[in-house]
């Protein structure tokens, strides 16, 4: 009987021990537990922080575009009217070959410019076609004129091959 209690309270020490041992695991198991929820927590909030900052800096990033957009629109209306202007003052002078090629280096310009403004686009352009016109028209008038003295000058020419056959 003796050593039946004495194994009994052996196995009884055993089982509170390992009940101890569970206990203390199982403690450390929570605080660990409670430790990676206070990690995923702070995990959380930092992702938070930078997803605010990242569309904070997305609207800054498309703000500062529509700003460069909206200069490179003006500078390259003004660069527009400085050829219209430069159209012109061309248009005052007689049509000649230089003319000519100075228009021609005007049109190339015009073409490089890169683009304005929706709503001053086609006015812009309208101005440009309207001032190179009035060249192309003085072309085509010195054209004629050309044509009409070459004609008076082949018909002198045959004149005076036919007087001399005569």
């Amino acid at each position: 009987v003796v050593q039946e209690r004495d194994l009994l309270r052996w196995r009884v020490a055993q089982e509170e021990e390992a009940r101890n041992e569970l206990a203390k695991a199982l403690a450390a198991m929570v605080d660990e537990r409670h430790a990676l929820e206070r990690e995923a927590e702070r995990t959380v909030l930092k992702a938070e922080a930078t997803a605010t900052e990242l569309a904070r800096l997305e609207a800054d990033v498309e703000r500062l575009s529509q700003e460069l957009r909206e200069l490179d629109y003006k500078v390259n209306k003004e660069a527009k009217e400085l050829l219209i202007r430069a159209v012109q003052e061309l248009s005052e002078k007689n049509w000649s070959a230089a003319v000519g090629l100075e228009l021609q280096r005007i049109h190339t310009a015009w073409k490089e410019i890169g683009p304005v403004s929706l709503e001053d686009k086609e006015p812009l352009w309208e101005q440009f076609k309207a001032a190179s016109s009035v060249l192309h028209e003085k072309r085509r008038v010195k054209f004629e004129e050309q044509k009409v003295l070459n004609s008076a000058r082949l018909e002198a020419k045959v004149a005076k091959v036919a007087e001399a056959e005569a």
